[in-house]
Order: C-alpha cells, then sequence, then structure tokens
C-alpha cells in the first residue's frame, strides 16, 4: 500500500473497529482499536494494556509516530555499564 508522504504511520484496517499500525518502512509496530465508538487506542506488540487512548485520531497517530521514533533513535545507542557512557549501537544487540 502506498502511504502519502505527510503521513508517519499507517492505521491499517480503518475505518473498521481495529487493525495493525504500520510505519512507513511497513514495520507493524503495535494495534490500533476503537473503544465504545469513541476513543482510539495503540497497543504496542507484546504490550497487555494500550499506551495510548485519544478521542481524535490524528492526536494518537501523532503520539504513535513520536514514540516509535524515539524508540528508533533510543535503539540506535545503547548505555554501556562500564562507564555509563552512550555509545553507537553495531547493530541490534549492540
Amino acid at each position: 500500500m502506498i502511504m502519502p508522504k505527510n503521513w508517519r504511520v499507517l492505521l491499517d484496517g480503518f475505518p473498521h473497529e481495529s487493525g495493525d499500525v504500520i510505519t512507513r518502512d511497513g514495520e507493524i509496530i503495535g494495534t490500533w482499536y476503537l473503544i465504545d465508538d469513541v476513543f482510539y487506542a495503540f497497543t504496542p506488540d507484546g504490550a497487555d494494556e494500550h499506551l495510548f487512548f485519544e478521542p481524535f485520531l490524528g492526536i494518537l497517530c501523532h503520539k504513535i509516530a513520536d514514540w516509535h521514533e524515539q524508540r528508533e533513535a533510543a535503539a540506535a545507542f545503547h548505555v554501556d555499564p562500564a562507564n555509563d557512557a552512550s555509545v553507537p549501537s553495531s547493530g541490534p544487540h549492540g
């Protein structure tokens, strides 16, 4: 599926009541769902409860995208316990 350039995440399945949240790179990072036909929520993969809960879909998308970008940036660095300094990660396992 082609994602518009200004979108940072895609809520697959919209306008239905739930679906996957997909990044621009095609990574599924969690699930979105509608609660009581009023609120939108997002639960990251591996989590038991929602992380975000919003009445407006645009705000939810913005929060999800910001959260994902922060996680990606943090994954690029890790803390070296020997000197407690952040050093660039050399890969997925540091």
